[in-house]
């Protein structure tokens, strides 16, 4: 009987959409035993790629590697959504989450955190130098609502992140707010999830306060 059901999945086709960081969205029906390596050529196709050396694809918090993996088959739903983000030709670094961020890209930023399936998981990845998303927002913030939207959310779900230090620095993200001179209310979020960072000193020796005082005087946060 299991032998008969796994066949029923296999014959069974799927609606899988492919969907990029910019909103584009294309569908395409397939079988469910189709391999991680067909699915990265219908995205570069759609796309109007030759190679699929061009984009990278993720399901949920999984990214997914052009083998022999046939990944649909653990899922039992009839429409799957795949992400897609595209490769540089010139630095071969993945468009990511914390790459919008890194652009001040809020608005993106805070759509694929609210419509991701799993947004703990979004939320802890870590950018090639070991910095986590909400260090590069509240660095970024400046007076933006939008940014000061982000930093909430990412907040709400995954408070501790307020606590992680930078690997390189030994920053808190408050110490990161202080650095680019983030509005006060953006270091009211970061206190409130975390109100030791407020006396955590960096690896340099210094608090949040002074990083800020020392950058900004007399423009910085009010003692």
């Amino acid at each position: 009987i299991h032998q008969l059901a796994m066949q029923s999945v296999q014959d069974e086709g799927v609606s899988v959409v492919f969907a990029t960081l910019s909103g584009k969205c294309w569908q395409h029906k397939v079988a469910r035993d189709a391999t991680s390596t067909d699915l990265y050529f219908l995205a570069s196709a759609g796309l109007g790629l030759f190679e699929f050396g061009s984009v990278c694809l993720s399901l949920g918090a999984t990214v997914l590697l052009p083998d022999g993996w046939q990944p649909l088959l653990q899922l039992p739903d009839q429409e799957i959504i795949i992400n897609v983000t595209k490769t540089s030709a010139f630095n071969d670094e993945v468009q990511t989450w914390i790459g919008l961020i890194k652009k001040k890209n809020w608005a993106a930023a805070h759509a694929i955190l609210e419509s991701h399936a799993h947004p703990r998981d979004l939320i802890c990845l870590r950018d090639k130098h070991g910095d986590s998303a909400l260090s590069w927002a509240v660095y970024s913030a400046s007076r933006s609502p939008g940014a000061l939207e982000l930093i909430r959310s990412i907040l709400r779900v995954v408070p501790s992140e307020a606590k992680v230090l930078s690997p390189g620095t030994g920053f808190l993200p408050l110490h990161e707010a202080a650095w680019g001179n983030a509005s006060p209310a953006v270091a009211i979020l970061l206190s409130a999830a975390y109100p030791g960072a407020v006396f955590t000193r960096s690896r340099s020796g210094e608090t949040p306060h002074q990083v800020g005082q020392s950058m900004h005087g007399s423009q910085f946060w009010p003692a």
